[in-house]
C-alpha cells in the first residue's frame, strides 16, 4: 500500500468500512492499528492497496458522534450528524421516551430535529396528534405523511 486517499465511511460491518473516496469510488477498507473507533460519517485517510481495497489509518476530527451505550462498552452510531429524523406511527404504538431520547441526542450534538409521522391515513393517527402537537409547540418541525398518498414512484 503507497497511495494515500481521503474518504467518506457510509457503511460498517464487524471491522470492515465501505468508504467514497474523493473521486466518487467505493472501496472496502480493514482498519489499520486496534485503536481506531470508526463511525459511519466519519471522515479517514486511507492507504490504498493494489488490490483496490484500502485501510484506514487515521480518523479526521469530528463535528458530532452519536452513540449508544451500556455498563461495558461505547458503540459508535454515526459521526458528523447534522439532523436527527424520528420516524413514528400509530402502529406499532407512539413511544414518548424514545422520541425525547431523539431530541435530547439531536440538542446534545446540536443537530436538527424534525418528527415524521407516518400512517397519518389510518384511523388511530388521531390518538398520537396531541403528543404531535406538543412537539410542533416546543419548536421542532412534525411532518405528517401517508404512502397512500405523499409518496409518488
Amino acid at each position: 500500500m503507497s497511495a494515500t486517499a481521503t474518504g467518506l465511511v457510509t457503511a460498517a460491518w464487524r471491522r470492515h468500512y465501505a468508504v467514497r473516496l474523493e473521486g466518487g469510488e467505493t472501496i472496502r477498507c480493514v482498519l489499520r492499528g486496534r485503536h481506531l473507533a470508526v463511525a459511519c460519517g466519519d471522515s479517514v485517510r486511507v492507504a490504498l492497496g493494489a488490490d483496490g481495497e484500502g485501510a484506514i489509518n487515521a480518523v479526521e476530527p469530528r463535528r458530532t458522534l452519536l452513540f449508544r451505550s451500556d455498563a461495558h462498552r461505547e458503540k459508535l452510531i454515526a459521526a458528523n450528524v447534522t439532523q436527527i429524523l424520528g420516524i413514528v406511527a400509530p402502529d406499532p404504538p407512539y413511544d414518548d421516551e424514545l422520541v425525547q431520547r431523539w431530541i435530547v441526542a439531536a440538542e446534545s450534538n446540536d443537530c436538527a430535529f424534525a418528527l415524521i409521522a407516518n400512517k397519518s391515513d389510518l384511523p388511530g393517527f388521531a390518538a398520537i396528534e396531541p403528543r404531535l402537537g406538543a412537539c410542533s409547540a416546543l419548536g421542532y418541525r412534525v411532518v405528517r405523511l401517508s404512502a397512500k398518498f405523499d409518496a409518488s414512484p
